[in-house]
């Protein structure tokens, strides 16, 4: 059986608040989600645009998919030990 599985997508976000550019990386991705690092997989920043394109992403019932948000609303993603 399969369980669920979220997946960082780090990269470059322009914010809303300064209008500059910031790369956010995988640590910083993780802590803005709530999530565990030991339960996600990373996506490389040069394969991120081969993925699913929001910034929240869910593909099925199993995946989860995260990236930088421009306007800084990062929510808590539902998570227990055992997903």
């Amino acid at each position: 059986m399969r369980t669920l599985q979220i997946f960082l997508h780090p990269g470059l976000v322009c914010s809303k608040s300064d209008g500059e550019w910031h790369y956010v990386d995988e640590w910083r991705l993780a802590g803005l989600y709530g999530v565990p690092m030991a339960a996600c997989k990373v996506v490389p920043f040069e394969d991120s645009t081969k993925a699913p394109s929001p910034t929240f992403f869910i593909d099925g019932p199993l995946d989860i998919h995260l990236r930088p948000r421009w306007d800084g609303r990062y929510g808590k993603i539902p998570f227990s030990k055992g997903h």
